[in-house]
């Protein structure tokens, strides 16, 4: 059974991308989530999701001094708990040590980790209960082609795979997204996915990647004027699990930026919360209403199974467009409230198979005659 350092979004003991655009708090977040792990201290969440794993932790990173860690630490740490901390956090700052060297570069008998890594490898092999290593950023730990030679990707994922496997911790690469023009709008994590730098060989060979991407301007300014906080150019943030090679919660989280630590906070359950009630009832009748075209058509939905799951075809091209950018917990929760409130039905479309498949309290799954299109995976 996999373990999860942080609960259904980021896997124990395997290598992982954390991909966004510059300037979006990278560097905050996995700070943030490296304090966490290290200081023991339970019913704490990061990246959408809640910690179960604690332990010691390391940071490289190749850009931020040790005066500006100081600061970020401060700033996330005001109170100084991190004094009391049980477990270690460890942050090399390679301005202060030496400048950057490459864990992984090109030479001329192929590629290979540098004299500089292997040494500080062998210390970060003598250090017990580990759970979380971060690199920041991967180019400039990376002296090789990633970007455009499929060997340099795999290459590199075989390297991190090893680390992880050897220290028992989760392994992060921070990672730039490929620049987009300024009026285009990144609305889903498939979107996300192919944003992020590098041959597929680089998403393909980690386990497990989380990308962050920044909201449209409309969508950014009604969210602070629901939470109450002034909007300002780069606060709103949508992100998610866009490759993962087990399970793991897909859906959308929702992050605003807190003005005075400078960090993404998690805010979907909030923003879900103060949705008004009359946009709210909108998108659950375009929801019942598309249940019912949907198994009028031969090809019904699911509440959460499999490939007719109401969050994975919300991306057909009939699903309404009120209910397309909405996380699968939102959606989910749409389904389970028209069912209690009787406007749709499960039903049983197999003698084996549960009641999984949604329809009218009075279509063709209810009289038995529905038919399933054949090229849908619909029974």
């Amino acid at each position: 059974r996999q373990k999860f350092l942080v609960e259904n979004v980021m896997p124990l003991g395997v290598p992982a991308l954390f991909s966004a655009s510059g300037d979006s708090g990278k560097g905050m977040m996995t700070l943030d989530l490296a304090m966490k792990i290290s200081s023991g201290n339970s019913l704490q969440s990061a990246f959408g999701g809640q910690i179960s794993e604690f332990g010691n932790t390391i940071i490289f990173t190749a850009e931020d001094d040790e005066s500006e860690m100081h600061r970020r630490i401060e700033r996330l740490d005001p109170n100084n708990l991190r004094f009391s901390y049980q477990h270690e956090l460890r942050v090399v700052s390679l301005p202060n040590v030496g400048g950057v060297f490459p864990i992984l570069q090109d030479t001329r008998d192929g590629y290979s980790t540098s004299d500089e890594f292997d040494k500080l490898y062998e210390q970060i092999l003598q250090m017990n209960d580990l759970k979380l290593i971060i690199f920041d950023p991967l180019a400039s730990f990376v002296h090789a082609d990633v970007n455009a030679d499929p060997a340099a990707g795999a290459a590199l994922t075989g390297l991190l795979s090893q680390i992880a496997t050897e220290t028992g911790a989760a392994v992060l690469m921070c990672h730039h997204m490929t620049k987009i023009k300024d009026d285009a709008v990144v609305k889903t994590p498939e979107q996300a996915r192919n944003l992020i730098r590098g041959t597929s060989a680089l998403v393909d060979g980690v386990r497990s990647a989380f990308a962050l991407w920044q909201v449209d301007t409309a969508r950014g300014q009604k969210t602070c004027e629901r939470l109450g906080v002034p909007y300002q150019r780069n606060t709103c943030f949508d992100g998610a699990i866009v490759k993962s090679n087990g399970p793991a919660s897909r859906n959308i989280r929702h992050f605003v930026r807190d003005p005075m630590t400078g960090l993404l906070v998690d805010k979907t359950e909030q923003i879900e919360a103060l949705e008004s009630g009359s946009a709210r009832e909108v998108k659950l009748d375009a929801m019942c209403e598309w249940i019912i075209h949907c198994e009028s058509r031969g090809v019904a939905l699911t509440h959460m199974s499999g490939n007719n799951a109401v969050a994975r075809r919300v991306e057909d091209a009939d699903a309404p467009e009120v209910l397309q950018g909405l996380s699968g917990s939102i959606l989910e929760r749409y389904v389970r409230e028209l069912h209690q409130a009787g406007r749709i039905e499960k039903f049983q479309l197999t003698a084996t198979g549960g009641k999984i498949w949604l329809g009218a309290i009075n279509g063709d799954m209810s009289r038995g005659e529905y038919e399933a299109v054949t090229g849908r995976d619909n029974v």
